[in-house]
């Protein structure tokens, strides 16, 4: 059995934070193939990227990469190339993940805990001391029931380029987010809490049949396949295993910043 120092759920802000600043053995674990899946698979954008400075020197520096590549613009931030960016600096950073790999459960240790894993090498266990997840459903704990207060599914908008007339104004209950580019934005629809997909499905179906003038104006290149959460942690009971979910701060840079203050304080000990 593999040992490591630390297990981190979640190639997330929050995560790749903490193990850029993770001097001990440890292993991200991912059950998707991105990076910054809680921004970039959810096409979500977040907020605050105008008024928001970078805390740590780490983030200081990816937010002066994401200024210099127009990343990040006084119109928004193209959230696909903070992924790239990010990935770049992971891979540099030399940050160890296994992508593609599902957390089938976890047991209490003399020395700490056992995480079940499964990926295309089939069914393995990691022996650890702590473990971290940032993920909204606390995936190392399978099946565990999270408190949920918001659930987005997203839009990924461009400009219809047949409309030359542009309309200012958009309704106040449309939840529209200008991206880096001039003919990018996002747009999220809130959802019910006890929406299944069949019934997320229909309803943003219906919502885009009856789109306001103003989203008339884009078209939809995609749809999220993965909604973005907001939910309450997680007390697992212990104090070694935190769930410290990425989608509680307001963007991508907030989280990485998020990430760094947790190792300072201690949460790799």
């Amino acid at each position: 059995m593999k040992q490591v120092d630390i297990v981190i759920i979640g190639c997330s802000a929050v995560g790749l934070g903490l193990a850029l600043c993770c001097d001990q053995d440890y292993v991200i674990i991912e059950s998707s193939a991105s990076i910054l899946p809680e921004w970039a698979q959810t096409y979500n954008p977040g907020t605050d990227w105008a008024t928001y400075e970078a805390d740590s020197p780490l983030c200081q520096q990816v937010q002066a990469e994401m200024v210099k590549r127009s990343i990040l613009t006084k119109r928004g931030v193209h959230v696909t190339g903070l992924a790239a960016l990010m990935a770049k600096i992971s891979h540099e950073s030399e940050v160890n993940v296994s992508f593609l790999t599902q957390v089938v459960g976890v047991e209490t240790s003399a020395d700490g805990f056992i995480v079940h894993i499964f990926n295309a090498d089939g069914h393995t266990s990691l022996s650890c001391r702590r473990i971290i997840d940032t993920t909204s459903r606390c995936k190392s704990d399978p099946g565990r029931e999270v408190q949920v207060h918001h659930r987005y599914l997203s839009f990924y908008l461009r400009k219809n380029p047949n409309i030359n007339e542009t309309q200012k104004t958009k309704s106040d209950d449309q939840c529209f987010v200008y991206g880096a580019f001039e003919n990018e934005a996002s747009m999220l629809l809130e959802l019910n809490l006890q929406d299944d997909w069949s019934q997320i499905r229909l309803r943003a179906h219906e919502f885009w049949l009856r789109r306001s003038a103003f989203l008339r104006q884009w078209n939809c290149v995609a749809i999220s396949n993965e909604l973005f959460e907001v939910v309450e942690a997680v007390d697992t009971g212990s104090d070694d295993w935190l769930h410290i979910p990425a989608t509680s701060v307001a963007n991508a840079l907030m989280g990485i910043d998020q990430g760094v203050s947790l190792a300072h304080q201690g949460a790799l000990l």
